[in-house]
Order: C-alpha cells, then sequence, then structure tokens
C-alpha cells in the first residue's frame, strides 16, 4: 500500500532519517529506498510516498520513496518542479536505468496541486493517463523521448500492457454483437511493419497517437476503418479522382446500402448498414518509438521567403507506433439490410462481403493511419 508522509529530517553524511505521517508517526528511511538519481533531491520537509516493509532488525521501515511534493524552502517560497526517474531507457535496454543527476535537473512534470497529493507517477498503468494526463516538461515543451547522443540514455515513456486481457475484450465485443443480431464477418491481421494511428490528433506533444480511453492501449478506430474503406471503394470502382466519382458513388445501390448516402433526386437518404468496429489488439501491441527527421524547417514554417535547400540543421520529431502487432477487425449488419445488390457496380453480391472484401483489400495494398505512402500501415491476413 502507498502512503504520504513528509521527510521529518534526513542525515546526509549516515545517509538516512525519518519520514513523519500524518498520524505523526515515524517511519525510518535509507536514502537507497529512493529510485537511483534522484537522491541528491532529499531533503527535510519534502513530502513523499512510500511502501512499508521489514527494515533492518525486523522494524517495520519504508523501503521504496518517492519524491512528488512541493519543498518549503526557507524564505517560504514554493517550486512548482517536481522530478522523477520513471521510464527510461539506455542502450540496449527498452525499460530500466536512471537518469543522471544532471538530466534529471531539467526534467519535470506538471499536476494540479490536489492531483499530485493522490497520484502516484510510478504506479499508472493506464498508458493513456501516463503519456497523456502527467507528460515530462523540459526546455519549454512536453516530451515522451528524449535521447542523448553522447551515451543514448535518456527518456522514453513505454507502455505495459501485461495485465489486458485482450481475448476477453473480443468476446465481449462478439457477444455485444450477437445481441444485436448482426451477421458478422471477422478479419484477422497483422501489420507488416509499423502502423501509425491519430499522428495528427490534438496533443501536447508534437505529435499524437489514437488509445483507448478505457485501458489505453492502440487501437484502430471503427471510423477511421469506415473512412479508409470508403475511399478506397470510390477510388477502384467509381473513377478515384475523377470529378463527379462520389457523385457516381453516392448514386449506386450497393455503396449506398454498405456506407449510406444523402438524398439527391429520385434517391432517398438512407442510412448505412455495415457496422465497422473497433479492432482491437489480439496481443499486447508492440509499442516503439519512432523519428522524422525534417530537413527544410525553416521553408516549411516560413511564408516563403526562404528556399527548401539543404543547408538547414534537421530537427527530430519522435512520434509512436505500433509495430506487428495482430487486430481483430469485425463488420456486421443486420440481417434485413443484408440483402443482395440487384443494380449497379455490386450487382448480384451481398453487401457484408463486398465490404469485408474491400476492408482486406486496401489494407493489404494501402495500408491504414498515417504515413501509409511510405510502407507505414501495410497489414496482411493472419490467423
Amino acid at each position: 500500500m502507498i502512503l504520504q508522509g513528509k521527510i521529518k529530517f534526513y542525515n546526509e553524511q549516515r545517509g538516512f532519517g525519518k519520514i513523519i505521517t500524518p498520524k505523526d508517526e515515524e517511519v525510518f528511511f535509507h536514502f537507497t529506498a529512493f529510485p537511483r538519481g534522484t537522491q541528491h533531491q532529499i531533503v527535510e520537509g519534502l513530502e513523499v510516498e512510500y511502501e512499508v516493509g521489514i527494515g533492518q532488525n525486523g522494524r517495520p521501515a519504508a523501503i521504496k520513496v518517492w519524491l512528488i511534493g512541493q519543498y518549503q524552502g526557507q524564505k517560504g517560497q514554493r517550486t512548482n518542479k517536481q522530478y522523477f526517474s520513471d521510464q527510461v531507457v539506455q542502450k540496449g535496454h527498452e525499460r530500466g536505468g536512471a537518469l543522471k543527476g544532471q538530466e534529471i535537473e531539467n526534467i519535470e512534470y506538471y499536476l494540479p496541486e490536489d492531483t499530485r497529493k493522490y497520484v502516484n507517477i510510478q504506479t499508472i498503468d493506464n498508458y493513456a493517463l501516463r503519456l497523456n494526463k502527467t507528460p515530462y516538461f523540459s526546455d519549454g515543451k512536453f516530451l515522451f523521448f528524449r535521447v542523448k547522443r553522447k551515451d543514448a540514455s535518456g527518456v522514453e515513456v513505454l507502455p505495459k500492457f501485461d495485465n489486458i486481457p485482450f481475448e476477453n475484450l473480443i468476446l465481449r465485443q462478439r457477444n455485444t454483437q450477437k445481441k444485436m443480431g448482426l451477421a458478422v464477418k471477422e478479419l484477422s491481421v497483422k501489420g507488416n511493419w509499423r502502423l501509425v494511428i491519430g499522428l495528427g490528433s490534438a496533443s501536447v506533444y508534437e505529435t499524437s497517437i489514437t488509445l483507448h480511453g478505457i485501458y489505453g492501449f492502440p487501437y484502430l478506430p471503427g471510423s477511421s476503418l469506415k473512412g479508409t474503406v470508403r475511399s478506397y471503394i470510390i477510388q477502384e470502382c467509381f473513377g478515384g479522382e475523377e470529378k463527379g466519382s462520389q457523385t457516381a458513388a453516392l448514386r449506386d445501390e450497393g455503396f449506398r446500402a454498405i456506407f449510406g448516402g444523402i438524398a439527391d433526386g429520385d434517391f432517398k437518404a438512407i442510412q448505412g448498414g455495415i457496422i465497422f468496429f473497433d479492432a482491437l489488439p489480439k496481443e499486447a501491441p508492440k509499442v516503439k518509438t519512432d523519428i522524422m527527421n525534417p530537413h527544410f524547417g525553416p521553408y516549411y514554417s516560413s511564408s516563403g521567403d526562404k528556399p527548401p535547400t539543404d543547408y538547414y540543421n534537421p530537427v527530430p520529431v519522435p512520434f509512436l507506433v505500433v509495430e506487428k502487432t495482430r487486430y481483430q477487425i469485425a463488420i456486421g449488419i443486420t440481417k434485413e439490410k443484408n440483402q443482395v445488390v440487384k443494380d449497379g457496380v455490386f450487382n448480384g453480391r451481398w453487401p457484408l462481403d463486398v465490404a469485408e472484401e474491400y476492408t482486406l483489400k486496401v489494407l493489404e495494398e494501402c495500408g491504414i493511419g498515417a504515413k501509409t505512402a511510405v510502407g507505414y500501415g501495410i497489414m496482411e491476413k493472419t490467423d
């Protein structure tokens, strides 16, 4: 259990001290109970969170301690800098390690004071909350990744999805589909390389990623799947970018049966029959950090007065990707709406079969998400 208190006193030479609890009880601690790299910040009056265990001589002691509070300085001034050593990478390691003292002094995070009293950053399991609600702050901007070139050490916020029952979530989705009385087609797909979803969404960072609001894992929103398949069908079956191609699609019986359409002349407004469900991962997603390296930053940010030349310094921009992860795609339709198309491009075919075919085609040929032009988002059918 995680408790809170303040450091009552600390003997720096001997490396031990005592924490005072809200009930005026004293708990012994040794400086080794603090994360490496934060030990130089131990001062009397600092608020901490700690875990009680058995220390030397069999007595209760704080065996793990984290710095969370605001230090009340001698002049009564408070600092809003909250330092911690969280998920850190070193060369050859995905997790673990520690920031050096100088590095830590440049890393901070901001939380409301009342929230900070009850939240221990070290114990946040939800990746969406950890990434988006408690970001690192350094050099005037929020960041989730920074590596020092000299020794390849630095900060990288990495997820842990070990405790999420992915199979049960997929099963629950199937049960929901049965209760809705839907005819359903399922596709199990796997990324050939890397997948980027929600890169341009609103975020405190320069880039973003779409994460599940409850469980925090990356997923494929049903709306993204539907839009991707819809655009692909218009391009492949109705003239692509040619003028009037979308108008032709909206007047096609099969297209309207799948995606719906607005009122247009003799055509009445109709709701699309196919439901694209959120595609859930079948396993713990492999989240990695990738880098964009734009070489013409001043050219892009100017009003046209700077040329796109090669003498600018490239500024790397990190972004999060999902690498080679399996996803379960499900599309459904009510039996009443899944009627054979009698006219148009898909004459004689069932809407659900058409949707399944083109969903797989677009994932295999074009991909989904951002940066598909350079190979991201391509997926293949798997077991």
